[in-house]
């Protein structure tokens, strides 16, 4: 959840740049990164995001996950990228306003195991982008909802062809393509991802 838009929020950076003398499977690099509102929160994410989809552990598992679908199609893919990202890690809330780089989420030892809305819209937006999905003109949507015109939530809506998207919340017990916006949340604003 964004609990609020004020403070700083911290990420972990450099997943593949370690030094040789440590062992890669237990450094992780963290930088805290102060924000001061909404937008400049989520543009820190989008950079993490956009940084993790160019990388080679986000890419290989992006192949890896959608091998199977067929002519480039991507409700197969957002729902290949859905499902992996539901077994991966398990829903938790906002802990100290942290973001993890969606490298943590892929690594075969030591990967994380808990995410929040931030984390897997990032790690769901992160193998899309590897996979094709949100590039060109029809991007990648965040939607950010809340209560009473504060932000609470987000989660990533995919394009699957035709100007359709398609809802990817891992957060919920819901089955794919559910939006909040739609049910019980309203909504603050759509961030393109770009």
């Amino acid at each position: 959840m964004i609990d609020g838009f004020l403070g700083a929020a911290v990420r972990s950076i450099n997943v593949d740049a370690f030094e040789d003398e440590y062992d890669k499977s237990k450094v992780i690099e963290v930088e805290a990164v102060e924000v001061n509102n909404l937008e400049e929160r989520i543009e820190l994410l989008a950079q993490i995001t956009k940084t993790a989809a160019l990388s080679t552990p986000i890419r290989q598992k992006a192949v890896e996950v959608t091998a199977h679908c067929k002519n480039e199609d991507k409700y197969c893919m957002a729902e290949a990228i859905f499902n992996f990202a539901k077994r991966a890690a398990t829903f938790r809330e906002e802990y100290q306003e942290q973001f993890f780089d969606p490298r943590l989420y892929v690594r075969k030892h030591d990967r994380l195991k808990v995410a929040d809305c931030d984390d897997f819209s990032s790690l769901i937006s992160s193998l899309s982008l590897a996979s094709g999905v949100g590039v060109g003109e029809d991007r990648i949507i965040w939607r950010i909802t809340g209560h009473s015109n504060q932000p609470s939530h987000i989660f990533p809506l995919l394009p699957v062809g035709n100007g359709q998207y398609l809802a990817l919340d891992a957060t919920l017990d819901s089955p794919i393509g559910t939006d909040v916006s739609q049910i019980d949340q309203q909504l603050i604003a759509d961030f393109p991802l770009n």
